[in-house]
């Protein structure tokens, strides 16, 4: 075959796709079987591309398209995600009815985040004047897009060579006159453009019509997309455009009713709803929504296994079918959009703008058991009226392609309804039950009653009586519990000697100390003032008594014997007053060497953050500065145990004979080991605590084994057993305690 007869004068094609071209071109001209020929063309129309992956879609008896072959379509992930299928419907339609080469491309949209782009060229294939299928074709992802129309025109001669194939094919009927040879179907110039918008219904594709046969229009078939495995036969029923359609279903099956009902949970009742309902109603895509509290939750999309409801078009109908249901009407749309309701006009127009359909109808979901009440109720005009039932959810019914709704959608859709609404509603309500598993084996032995009213009655009371002679025969720990703190026994709380402002702390927390150990020196100026003022003035008493004794031994002439006397009592009295000074001054000694503040036990700093809570700090006298606590000397519990349950402590250890009540506690820092310990000994009053109320201090010794390096001040939780009383005290002593203080006092 000649260059002329592969492409178009003014696109020029590389050699290599030249000759891929030309021996799919001998190849059509061969009389071999349809496996044979797709097998040997999909490969060559793929290198010829340059494309990753390729298939080829035939048309069925039943108008669906079927792949025949493909060519790491699968690898690709096409196949398997719904919403590309979906997404793809539209441009697939086109390219059968225009006959041509049509670009699309869409993202793939995965939970991990923006998916891979799927660009493809489509090409229409017909058999005469019958719609036989396309050839699909997805582009690498590094496709140059200048080079698109020179690819568009490869795909263009493919499908040229293929439909000339077919039309040489028994399963698909030529429209060659009988006695002239087979002449190839030319389909207009390729169409590559982007089907954002589907194309104008008013326009019919064009066909080349070969010279001496009438330009007759072909009609318009628009199939549904369906994948089916690949490999099927297509032979004389599947093959065969002209086959009759099948007639609709007026009825809905029995066994597809059944269907519905014979699952009692949601999700598989709207799954069998929104699958079987397409076929049902004969439309393209039936959904099936739930009214979960104020919203509506898409459950099912036929011919999808799951529903991704993080995608645009589900969030976008999820959004539509909320504002119909809360109106409780059917929204019905066919092109026409003036008598629609201003509320959803919006929501309708960006729906249909993401899934490109072109009919959308939308019926509410009721119990029909209660529909059926409430209208019956309105008929009889009662004085109580039967209030409005709520919606069970909602029933979406869609059209991609051009055709037309079945003329009988209504009917078939009040029948649908109702089924679908009483499963739904029977499955919602069978997930209502609490703990259900269990009801079902008690149900398994309880069946054996029915019908003997004797033996209930027995079986009641003889369960009433056995609950209520264990509730009093049967003995049980009962335990008191209290809340507390593990802490060191032998620790030393330090506390300021005078007031003063922190000069320097010499520990930090957690530090080990020894009994002497400078903790904290303190400053007062006040005291540090009067120690001088007291040493200068017995250093200025010290002076005068020196001169007195002077005086006396080396005497004045003329010193009568009343002045000696004189000075020797002065002598005495500064004396005195030096002796009084010296003691103020060792007692101002003693309290400024108290500003130095001295561990008095080994042990541990445990107060947090020592230096930051001290250091450049005024304190004043008595006030608590830090603790230093020895972990090694033996721990103890400090527990609050409720007023209420010291009686029960008290009556424990006078019919045990012995104070050391056990004890069994776990730690807030490892609560899945339990330690054993014993009481040591009861507060002699109570205390008012802000959590618990009037509580009694309780100490209690850890027993051994004993927790590996403990917390100081780890929460504890402990349960003094106060001896066996009955199981019905046990569980219910609370209660008992109530009526005997309310009631019987």
């Amino acid at each position: 075959m000649s260059d002329e007869q592969n492409e178009p004068a003014d696109v020029e094609l590389p050699p290599e796709p030249r000759r891929l071209l030309d021996e799919i071109a001998a190849l059509s001209l061969q009389p071999v079987p349809l496996e044979t020929f797709f097998g040997e063309t999909l490969p060559r129309a793929v290198a010829a591309l340059q494309a990753e992956a390729g298939a080829v879609w035939l048309i069925d008896a039943q108008r669906r398209l079927v792949l025949e072959r493909e060519q790491n379509l699968i690898a690709t992930g096409f196949l398997n995600d719904p919403m590309m299928k979906a997404a793809f419907e539209q441009p697939f339609t086109t390219a059968i009815e225009r006959c041509g080469v049509v670009a699309h491309a869409a993202r793939q949209e995965t939970l991990d985040g923006p998916g891979r782009m799927f660009s493809l060229l489509m090409g229409g294939l017909w058999a005469g004047r019958q719609p036989a299928g396309l050839i699909q074709i997805v582009e690498s992802a590094d496709a140059d897009p200048a080079t698109q129309r020179q690819r568009a025109t490869i795909l263009e001669i493919v499908c040229r060579h293929t439909m000339t194939f077919l039309s040489r094919t028994a399963a698909f009927p030529s429209a060659t006159p009988a006695g002239q040879p087979p002449r190839p179907v030319a389909p207009p110039s390729p169409d590559v453009s982007s089907t954002a918008s589907p194309p104008t219904p008013q326009t019919p594709p064009g066909r080349v019509v070969p010279a001496g046969q009438p330009a007759v229009p072909p009609p318009k078939v628009v199939p549904n997309v369906e994948v089916i495995p690949a490999g099927a036969k297509l032979g004389a029923t599947q093959g065969s455009p002209g086959a009759p359609a099948a007639p609709a279903v007026e009825l809905i099956p029995l066994d597809g009713v059944l269907a519905m009902y014979e699952h009692l949970r949601v999700k598989d009742a709207a799954l069998v709803a929104a699958n079987e309902g397409r076929r049902w109603l004969g439309v393209d895509r039936v959904s099936v929504a739930e009214r979960v509290g104020n919203k509506l939750k898409l459950l099912a999309i036929s011919g999808a296994a799951s529903v991704n409801p993080r995608a645009n078009v589900v969030q976008l109908l999820s959004a539509l079918a909320d504002k119909v249901v809360q109106s409780g009407e059917r929204l019905v749309f066919d092109g026409e959009s003036h008598n629609l309701p201003p509320l959803l006009e919006q929501p309708l127009a960006d729906y249909l703008h993401e899934s490109r359909s072109r009919a959308v109808v939308i019926a509410p979901l009721f119990d029909p058991i209660a529909w059926k009440k409430f209208t019956e109720a309105g008929v009889r005009v009662e004085k109580d009226p039967v209030p409005r039932p709520k919606p069970l959810g909602a029933l979406v019914l869609e059209q991609i392609s051009e055709n037309p709704l079945p003329a009988d959608l209504e009917v078939r859709l009040d029948r649908v309804v109702a089924h679908a609404g009483l499963a739904l509603r029977n499955a919602q309500e069978h997930e209502r039950i609490f703990l259900l598993p269990v009801w079902r084996f008690l149900g398994g032995y309880s069946s054996w009653f029915r019908g003997r009213r004797l033996a209930q009655w027995l079986g009641g009371l003889a369960a009433v009586g056995a609950i209520a002679v264990a509730m009093v025969l049967v003995p049980w720990d009962y335990r008191v519990e209290g809340k507390g703190r593990l802490m060191p026994v032998v620790r030393q709380e330090v506390f300021a000697p005078w007031d003063g402002d922190v000069v320097k702390v010499h520990v930090a927390t957690g530090d080990q100390v020894k009994a002497g150990d400078v903790l904290v020196v303190l400053k007062n100026d006040e005291l540090h003032a009067r120690y001088l003022a007291q040493s200068n003035l017995m250093v200025e008493k010290e002076t005068q008594i020196e001169s007195i004794r002077a005086q006396l031994s080396e005497p004045a002439p003329g010193m009568t014997a009343a002045s000696k006397e004189e000075l020797h009592f002065k002598g005495l009295q500064l004396k005195a007053e030096i002796d009084g000074i010296e003691r103020q001054v060792k007692s101002l000694k003693q309290q400024l060497d108290a500003l130095t503040v001295k561990a008095s036990i080994d042990g541990v700093v445990a107060t947090f953050r020592v230096d930051e809570l001290l250091r450049l700090r005024p304190v004043r006298r008595g006030e608590l500065l830090l603790q230093v606590m020895d972990p090694k000397q033996g721990w103890r519990m400090e527990l609050d145990v409720p007023e209420n349950r010291l009686g029960h402590m008290l009556e424990a250890q006078r019919v045990s004979g012995n104070e050391k009540l056990p004890v069994r506690y776990v730690l807030a820092t490892g609560t899945e080991e339990t330690w054993d310990g014993e009481l040591d000994s009861l507060g002699s009053r109570s205390m008012v605590s802000e959590k618990e109320g009037a509580v009694i201090p309780v100490f209690a010794t850890p027993g051994t084994p004993f927790p590996e390096n403990p917390q100081i001040g780890a929460e504890v939780t402990a349960k003094i057993n106060c001896g066996k009383k009955p199981l019905g005290y046990v569980l219910f002593g609370d209660v008992i305690e109530f009526v005997r203080k309310r009631l019987w006092f």
